[in-house]
């Protein structure tokens, strides 16, 4: 969904994001750093973002493309109890 918005997208195009903050905060396989470095590899800058207790938000800027050949196997980063959600980004070709 990311590669294809930053595709549909005019260069230097705004769009606005949002997630529950669950799904990063929670997640065995995703961080709030690791997605937002993810969103700055698919080619969005982030403009500004807030948190409220339940939703993270950003506005995003359609930038350069990096190299998203890092990110082809999803690991488990999370062990512990309290992350249980399965909230993870992936990159197709």
């Amino acid at each position: 969904m990311l590669s294809l918005l930053h595709a549909q997208l005019l260069p230097g195009g705004h769009c606005f994001l949002m997630l529950p903050l669950l799904c990063l905060n929670n997640s065995k396989f995703i961080t709030k750093k690791i997605f937002e470095n993810m969103l700055k590899q698919v080619g969005f800058d982030i403009v500004e973002e807030k948190e409220t207790p339940k939703i993270y938000m950003c506005v995003l800027r359609k930038g350069e493309r990096g190299d998203l050949s890092k990110y082809e196997k999803a690991e488990i980063i999370n062990r512990q109890p309290k992350f249980r959600n399965t909230f993870a980004v992936s990159f197709a070709n």
